[in-house]
């Protein structure tokens, strides 16, 4: 348990020391993100309040809610893709 613990926090190390790589993992998150607050918001919103039948009311809170948890849980998932993926490429290089 102590190897892996040693190669988790080695690889740790070195992947925040490769500033390129650091950045080039976050760019997809960051550029959704942008997307996200200038128009997909909107639009997740539109598409939301287009499923329910006309008439029926929802409180904003509610709808903002379920919006931003949505928006929140793609850029997780998005982050967790990119992030995987370079620290594997880093990992293959050794």
């Amino acid at each position: 348990m102590k190897i892996i613990l040693a190669l988790v926090r080695r690889n740790t190390k070195v992947f925040f020391k490769d500033k390129v790589m650091f950045f080039s993992s976050l760019i997809t998150p960051i550029i959704l993100l942008v997307l996200y607050g200038t128009f997909l918001a909107s639009l997740y919103r539109m598409s939301v309040e287009a499923a329910f039948p006309p008439g029926f009311g929802l409180p904003d809170s509610i709808l903002d809610g379920f919006v931003g948890g949505q928006l929140v849980s793609s850029i997780l998932a998005v982050s967790c893709v990119t992030v995987a993926f370079s620290s594997n490429f880093l990992m293959v290089q050794d």
